[in-house]
């Protein structure tokens, strides 16, 4: 085998043997935030529904060579909790805590101003032990539709949360997302929104199996 080829494999471990010593140092501050928003959320009088997870090797070397300029000190979710809260005016509750307790980092109100995709959430970064950890913040109806975006792209190959995939699926997706915000915020429901998923609806139906 040529050294040129040896070199660029030595080269790949390394850089993947850094990628997991990174993201296993995001492991105690994960565990910490995670154990901090589950008292925040018991201490506004909701459930507590959270998960806490670390993302992929794979899936962080696939984002470092997705985005130029993108590298490990600056990525945002390495590290991550998600809840599941109620009602819009809980997420809040849970946001103010948030502000009052830790040192905030970055802000994203995708339920004010949803993603292309149609995803809606609230997204906050906080720093702990030197790591940037990102809180997901979801109403049950988003979780439903992220779960599902997730699931279609899955099954049909297509990374559909990115904004990749058919055409139709995604249109699809992005009109209901926006039905169910109308819905969260007690307004009526947007008559040609709901014509155009009615006629989405024959166009999609094989992708979802």
């Amino acid at each position: 085998m040529p050294s040129t080829l040896i070199e660029t494999d030595t080269e790949l471990h390394a850089a993947v043997d850094l990628v997991v010593a990174f993201r296993n140092g995001f492991q105690s501050p994960l565990n910490k935030v995670t154990m901090g928003v589950r008292s925040m959320i018991s201490s506004e009088g909701a459930p507590v529904v959270v998960s806490q997870r670390l993302k992929r090797t794979v899936t962080t070397v696939r984002k470092l060579a997705r985005f130029s300029g993108m590298n490990l000190a600056r990525m945002q979710d390495i590290g991550g909790c998600r809840a599941i809260v109620p009602t819009r005016e809980e997420v809040e509750g849970v946001v103010r805590r948030i502000r009052h307790n830790w040192d905030l980092k970055g802000f994203d109100d995708y339920t004010e101003s949803p993603k292309d995709t149609g995803y809606r959430a609230v997204h906050v970064i906080v720093e702990r032990q030197g790591r940037l950890i990102e809180i997901q913040l979801r109403t049950p109806l988003q979780q439903r539709w992220a779960q599902e975006v997730d699931r279609v792209g899955g099954r049909i190959g297509a990374f559909l949360k990115d904004g990749v995939g058919p055409l139709e699926l995604l249109r699809y997706f992005e009109r209901v997302a926006y039905v169910v915000g109308l819905r969260e915020k007690g307004l009526p429901a947007d008559e040609e929104a709901v014509a155009e998923i009615e006629a989405l609806e024959p166009q999609v139906a094989a992708y979802f199996g």
